[in-house]
Order: C-alpha cells, then structure tokens, then sequence
C-alpha cells in the first residue's frame, strides 16, 4: 500500500512538525497550569480563588439581553469606567465552567470588551473589572435564555 502524497497532507505535516519543533506542547502546558480558576466546577469556588465579593459597582457597565434567543452566541460587553483597569472578566453562574472570560487589559488602552459567550440555560452573567492594585468591582445581570448553548 503506497502513500499518496496530497498538497494537504504535505501542509499539514510541515505546520505539525514546524509547531513540534519551536516547542508550543511545552508552552501550552506551561499556560494550562495558570489558568486554575478555569478548572473550578463552582462559580462560589472561582470567586473565591480570584477574591471577588458580590459586592456590585456602577462604574463597570455590562451590556447583555436580557432574553437571549440562543445560548450559544450571547452577546456581551463590559465598560470600565476605573482608571487602572488591568482585567476585565466574565461569569456565568448556570455554565460548568463558570469563568467564561479573561481578558487582561494592555496598558494605555480603554476597558472595553465585547464578545460572545455561551450559556447552558437561564441564569446571570457577571462582569468584573480588577484594578492594578488588586481591586475588584462586579457587575451582574441576569439572562433568560429560550434555547441552550452548551451541549
């Protein structure tokens, strides 16, 4: 039986052994290990390892409808009005993995975020904002959702 030697097949063995080569399995198993609170089955649990309090803040705005048709493309977007913003976060209370986002603002830049996440079901969305200095403002609104998103 001989192998047929196809253009795809050449592309994907040269882009295989290239990323082999410049070592990203070490580095993508470097990262996994910091990224814990994504592994937390509680959002009481992620809150607690990230050092969130319910505590809410009207100077972080979250933007999400508040009766989503599908679950699995929820749009959200989080303002930070608070100048030293470093990461802006999103959770979702019904998902198995709670922390959905992590984003870590880079310098000089506004505190905006926007994107799509995925609910399970009905529940509500939190939004948190972390300062430089470590503190934390927390928003939450809750989403109905008609059809889920994760599974």
């Amino acid at each position: 039986m001989t192998q047929s030697f196809d253009r795809r097949w050449v592309l994907q063995f040269a882009g295989a052994a290239s990323l082999a080569a410049a070592g990203l399995p070490a580095a993508l198993a470097a990262t996994a290990n910091s990224a814990a609170p994504f592994a937390d089955p509680t959002l009481a649990e992620v809150m607690t390892a990230l050092g969130i309090s319910q505590a809410t803040s009207p100077a972080v705005t979250l933007d999400v409808p508040a009766i989503a048709d599908d679950g699995a493309v929820v749009p959200v977007s989080i303002v930070s009005a608070i100048p030293g913003t470093a990461e802006l976060l999103i959770f979702v209370d019904v998902n198995p993995q709670p922390l959905a986002l992590r984003f870590t603002v880079p310098g000089g830049t506004e505190p905006y975020l926007a994107t799509r996440i995925r609910m399970a079901a009905s529940g509500t969305v939190l939004a948190a904002a972390r300062t430089s200095d470590g503190t934390l403002h927390v928003v939450a609104q809750r989403v109905q959702v008609a059809v889920g998103g994760c599974g």
